[in-house]
C-alpha cells in the first residue's frame, strides 16, 4: 500500500437489485462501473465493485444487508472530484445503461465522506484493504442505512 498524503473523498454506493434482473444484466452493471476507473483516472484513485457474498462468512454469521445486494466505493482524487464524477458522461451513461436496468433505485443508498491519509493500493498489490477507517466507516453506514430504510 502507498500513503498518497492527501485528503480523498469516498463515495461508496448500495444497489438492491431487482428480483427480475438476470445474472447477464448484474454482470454487465458490475464490469460497467468496473470501467469507470479506466474511463476516469484523472478523477478516480481507486475503485471496487462487487456483490455481497449470501455465504457464511463464519459461523454464527448474521446477514445485514437486507435488501441491499451490490456495493461501490470509489475513492475520488479530491473534495472537487465528486460533481465532476456525477456529471461525466460516462457515470451518466453507466447509471443510466446498467445500473438503472437492474436496480430497485428507490432502495440505492450513496454516501461521500472525505478521508485523510488514504492509502492506495499499488499495481503490484491485489491487497483489497482499504484501511480501518473506510471498513469501520462502512459498517456504520449500513447500519444505518438499513436502520432508516424501515
Amino acid at each position: 500500500l502507498t500513503r498518497l498524503g492527501m485528503v480523498v473523498v469516498q463515495h461508496v454506493v448500495l444497489f438492491a437489485a431487482q428480483p427480475s434482473a438476470s445474472p447477464e444484466g448484474i454482470d454487465n452493471m458490475l464490469t460497467s462501473l468496473r470501467n469507470l476507473k479506466d474511463e476516469l483516472p484523472h478523477l478516480i484513485v481507486d475503485l471496487f465493485a462487487g456483490e455481497h457474498d449470501k455465504g457464511a462468512w463464519y459461523d454464527g454469521y448474521v446477514h445485514r444487508n437486507g435488501d441491499l445486494t451490490h456495493v461501490l466505493v470509489v475513492t475520488l482524487r479530491n473534495r472537487q472530484a465528486p460533481e465532476t464524477y456525477a456529471k461525466s458522461a460516462a457515470h451518466v451513461k453507466v447509471v443510466q445503461e446498467a445500473i438503472k436496468p437492474v436496480c430497485d433505485l428507490s432502495k440505492t443508498v450513496a454516501m461521500d465522506f472525505e478521508e485523510p491519509g488514504f492509502l492506495s493500493r499499488t499495481s503490484n498489490t491485489r491487497s483489497i484493504a482499504v484501511g480501518a477507517s473506510l471498513v469501520l466507516s462502512l459498517g456504520v453506514f449500513i447500519g444505518y442505512a438499513l436502520a432508516s430504510k424501515k
